[in-house]
């Protein structure tokens, strides 16, 4: 489910899907990466760090648990302009 302000949508449901991409705006963009079973927390300062350190740790047995995201939507098109992410897996 993604909560944008008050309201709870189910991602299968949006006609066009959900893209996150990186804001050109953001000020102070911020992305991590939490392990659920360790204290480890990754920090990074851009975009596409976070997403390739993020798909090196998916792996068949470590998925994603959680994710949150801030940033500006656009529902028509259903992209998301990501300021500061973060993602909980599941090792």
């Amino acid at each position: 489910m993604i909560r944008i302000g008050f309201e709870t949508i189910d991602p299968s449901t949006l006609a066009s899907g959900l893209q996150l991409v990186p804001d050109p705006a953001a000020v102070n963009p911020q992305f991590i990466v939490a392990h659920l079973q360790s204290p480890n927390v990754e920090n990074y300062g851009t975009f596409a760090d976070f997403v390739a350190a993020l798909g090196m740790e998916l792996t068949g047995s470590t998925t994603v648990l959680e994710l949150g995201a801030r940033g500006p939507y656009a529902p028509a098109t259903g992209i998301m302009s990501v300021d500061s992410m973060g993602v909980i897996l599941t090792d």
